[in-house]
């Protein structure tokens, strides 16, 4: 039981490979939509009528591209 316990502790090891650092993270988008349409109205009358192939939304930044 206690070579069992002792190749269990030495084997869990945390994967520090697969983390992202936090300035990477900072520059990852908040949201991202494919096929992207969204319509802009004033009083009910279409104003605008967007479409992209790919959208990304940074809150942070308050930007859309």
């Amino acid at each position: 039981m206690l070579m069992f316990l002792s190749i269990f502790i030495f084997t869990c090891s945390r994967d520090e490979t697969t983390a992202l650092d936090q300035e990477k993270a900072k520059k990852l988008p908040d949201q991202e939509i494919w096929n992207f349409q969204a319509k802009s109205t004033v009083n009910g009358r279409l104003e605008a009528l967007i479409h992209a192939g790919h959208m990304q939304r940074y809150s942070r930044e308050e930007l859309m591209l």
